[in-house]
């Protein structure tokens, strides 16, 4: 079933790669891609990476992707035991986004906001004045 999920998906995504089918347009776009010969319908490819790129374009998994990087960069930045589990979180949730939609489902991409926000809240007294954001004048 996934690989018909997978396959459903990409066929969407190649149809409308910049802008996708609109957030929230998952379901109706792969009632209509699949056809009335579908095994099974869904409205949710379990693949975050798919669900972004068919709702948002191809931008959308980019911008995840990114994100992911900022967290591994911002994690330089941390005592080593918090640096550790910071990228592990990134790992976990970037590897569990291939094999489900983390963010859809809502607890996993609750858990990887307040789990990042727990172990970034004190980055704001080690920035270097290399790093710090300029100050309005």
């Amino acid at each position: 079933m996934r690989l018909d999920f997978y396959g459903n998906s990409l066929g969407i995504i190649i149809e409308n790669p910049v802008y996708g089918v609109g957030t929230g347009g998952f379901a109706k776009a792969y009632v209509a891609k699949a056809g009335p010969a579908a095994f099974v319908y869904t409205d949710n490819p379990h693949n975050e990476y798919l669900l972004l790129a068919v709702q948002l374009g191809l931008m959308g998994p980019l911008l995840l992707g990114a994100l992911f990087v900022v967290a591994w960069k911002a994690a330089a930045r941390l005592s080593p035991r918090d640096q550790h589990l910071l990228r592990a979180l990134v790992v976990a949730m970037a590897g569990g986004c291939l094999f489900n939609s983390f963010l859809y489902d809502f607890t996993e991409g609750l858990f990887f906001a307040w789990a990042a926000g727990v172990l970034c809240s004190g980055l704001s007294g080690n920035v270097d004045k290399k790093t710090r954001p300029l100050q309005a004048a």
